[in-house]
Parts: structure tokens; sequence; C-alpha cells
């Protein structure tokens, strides 16, 4: 009996040991701690005809802007987060911003756009754009922004 509880006090304080030490840093205390710098991108067009190109439904139930729904707001302005991300890259490149954009209007709740991108998907469908993009073989770059939606691709 004594060399079954002095085991289980090995066990324990082995067990115990283990964990102190995991829940411990492996920083010494006189270190600072270390700092993640966000990634920056250079972009440098080089005089380059560049294109940015977006397609972006923005949602207007749920969620407000500052809890990251698929709408974000800019100085006072509501936008798309395809649309907001593409507004960047032309403000830093200096490119041509062109938004793709459907004749049929796309729902803005959540649980009915859901609906349309399930039918959309299952139907194969190829919604008529409202516009073309003139000559896209007379750009150098470009950029192309859509929503991934449903587990899919848009079918715009």
């Amino acid at each position: 009996m004594k060399i079954r509880k002095n085991l289980l006090l090995v066990v324990l304080a082995l067990t115990l040991s283990f964990v102190l030490s995991a829940c411990g840093s492996s920083n010494p205390s006189a270190e600072e701690p270390e700092t993640t710098e966000p990634e920056t991108v250079e972009i440098d067009a080089n005089g380059e005809n560049v294109l940015i190109t977006y397609f972006s439904v923005m949602e207007t139930d749920g969620v407000d802007t500052v809890a990251g729904a698929s709408r974000v707001a800019v100085n006072g302005e509501v936008l798309g987060n395809n649309e907001y991300i593409a507004q960047i890259i032309q403000r830093e490149t200096g490119g041509d911003l062109f938004p793709i954009e459907t004749e049929q209007d796309y729902p803005t709740t959540h649980e009915r756009l859901l609906e349309f991108a399930y039918n959309e998907k299952a139907d194969n469908a190829r919604p008529k754009l409202a516009a073309q993009i003139e000559n896209p073989g007379s750009y150098d770059v470009i950029f192309l922004g859509y929503p991934k939606m449903e587990q899919a691709f848009s079918c715009v």
C-alpha cells in the first residue's frame, strides 16, 4: 500500500511539474515580447497599364461594419469589402477601376442572398453583365477581386 501511495505521489509530482513548465514562458522575462509587423507588399506599376476590376455584393442586414460583415465603413461611406480593397489597389497603382455589375440586382439580406447564390449555382447561371471591359488586352496587369460564395465562386 505504501509503495502504491509513493508511486502515486511521484506520478502526481511529475504531472504537476509538466503542467507548470508547459504554462511557463520560454522567453526569459528580461527580453521584450516579440511584436509582429503587418506584412507590406510594395506595388510598383512601373508605368504599366493596370486594371482593377471587382465584383462586390454588400449585405445590409445582420452585423454592423465594425463586426466584420461584407461591408466596411470608410470616411462615412459604406463599401463592399472587395470594392474597398479595389480602391486601395487603385490608389497605390493609379490603375483603372472597373466594377463588375450585373443587370440582375442581388438581394442584400443574408438569407435571401444565400438562397439566390445556391439557386444560381444549381442552375449553372451566368448573369448578364451590365457593362464590358472595352479592351482587356490593353492592360499589362489585371487585379480581379470577387467574393467566394457558398463554397464556390460566384457565377458572375
